[in-house]
């Protein structure tokens, strides 16, 4: 996953360096190299190489674009890596970990902290301070499993996996994987004014802001397949770093989530808030009933089940080229992002967060999408304001551009009045934190 920082004023390299590296030495996770063996991946601490900050220098147009950056993904075992890109006074900090070893609150604490140490060591170099602070290492964060089991929690006997019949849109040709298609950054991005209005509406129906984004998607998604009526499959990620006693810091444990799954109808008709108020009640009752807090434990028959789907329709593509279509969306709210610490004359205005696949695993999510429609979704707030960021593998006629319109559209009709753009103005709001939910 990316989270990219973009701002203005001259980021000096050295120090940038410096603080990566002190960062490292911090958190000995983000050194770690993952291998992976027969039972699964694991992650190994060797002598060695340590990740470094790269720093490129690019045109004002590539600062922003940075899907078409080069070596934007993570080099293969590392979990972690900075991507620094500079035009002029204006940049674009884009800080890579892997999932497997962090959530929302893990990387946003290791990038706070990678600003905080930046700017401690510019006032060192200014002479705004003598010396840097000492810190100790942090021990090496616990798996979402062993925290779980540690607080009483025990893994089923057997995952329920979402069904996906429901979501089942009819036969697809195998052979439309092989169309060409290009990865689309996309992104809806609310005024302060609109950011406002829409926790407004939330606050006075009950609801969350995750409920409200969640609406807006699946009737996105029905407007997107020219269907009277879809069903979309929903995979909300749940922090459930506070829900659970004692609660988990940031620094404790690397992948503190469960998921919420749930099967959405939407039709020409459906009314946003009913849709909302479902997501709301689902997830409520996933974590009353720890149904959420087990989708943390893995168990080894996943993939068994996996290749069972598999077998189960392998006549059906091997006679006629043929396999089963639906439609499915996930959806990860990482809620309001706090300021970053920087030195004078140095400014982030805005961020993004999202993920970015290795070429091989872009491939094979290419290839998927004969099988599964839909995106993957990051929610977050920066200085006031809502974005929703996406990345479509796009086809000529089907591309970002449409998603973005389409997807606007739908959030604005749940505004009771069209609302000014207050770009200029930017202030805090009471956004959601990430992934947050229903108490």
């Amino acid at each position: 996953m990316a989270q990219n920082c973009y701002g203005t004023g001259v980021v000096d390299g050295a120090v940038l360096s410096d603080a990566f590296a002190a960062l490292v030495e911090m958190y000995p996770l983000l050194g770690g190299r993952i291998h992976l063996l027969r039972k699964g991946f694991e992650v190994r601490f060797e002598h060695g190489k340590q990740p470094e900050a790269t720093f490129f220098d690019v045109s004002d147009a590539d600062v922003g674009n940075y899907l078409t950056a080069r070596k934007s993904a993570l080099p293969v075992g590392r979990v972690c890596a900075l991507r620094v890109y500079r035009s002029s006074e204006k940049f674009r900090v884009t800080f890579l970990l892997h999932h497997a070893i962090a959530d929302a609150d893990a990387a946003l604490k290791y990038h706070q902290d990678l600003w905080m140490l930046y700017t401690e060591r510019m006032h060192v170099t200014k002479g705004l301070v003598e010396q840097r602070v000492t810190r100790t290492p942090h021990p090496i964060p616990a798996s979402s499993e062993s925290l779980l089991r540690a607080r009483g929690y025990t893994e089923p006997a057997s995952r329920r996996m979402m069904d996906l019949r429901p979501a089942y849109r009819g036969r697809g040709w195998i052979w439309t994987a092989f169309r060409p298609r290009r990865a689309e950054r996309g992104r809806v991005h609310l005024s302060v004014e609109q950011t406002d209005k829409l926790l407004e509406i939330g606050r006075a129906n009950g609801v969350t802001l995750h409920g409200l984004v969640s609406a807006a998607l699946v009737l996105a998604e029905r407007e997107l397949s020219g269907k009277a009526v879809l069903p979309v499959a929903i995979s909300s990620y749940v922090n459930l770093r506070s829900r659970i006693t004692p609660p988990v810091a940031a620094a404790e444990g690397t992948n503190v989530l469960g998921i919420a799954e749930m099967i959405l109808s939407a039709n020409q008709s459906s009314d946003a808030l009913d849709l909302a108020r479902q997501v709301v009640a689902d997830i409520s009752d996933g974590l009353k009933t720890s149904r959420i807090h087990q989708t943390a434990f893995v168990p080894e028959g996943d993939i068994r089940r996996v290749l069972s789907m598999i077998g189960r329709y392998f006549l059906l593509v091997a006679l006629g080229g043929l396999v089963p279509t639906f439609t499915a969306i996930q959806i990860t709210n990482w809620g309001r992002i706090p300021r970053f610490e920087t030195p004078d004359g140095l400014h982030i205005n805005d961020f993004r967060c999202g993920v970015e696949l290795h070429a091989v695993v872009a491939f094979l999510a290419a290839r998927g999408v004969a099988v599964v429609d839909g995106h993957i979704y990051f929610v977050s707030s920066y200085n006031g304001r809502l974005s929703i960021d996406f990345t479509k593998l796009a086809t000529r006629k089907n591309n970002a551009r449409r998603v973005e319109q389409i997807l606007q559209s739908e959030v604005e009709k749940l505004l009771p009045t069209t609302v000014s753009d207050d770009q200029a103005n930017p202030h805090p709001n009471q956004a959601l934190r990430p992934q947050e939910t229903p108490k």
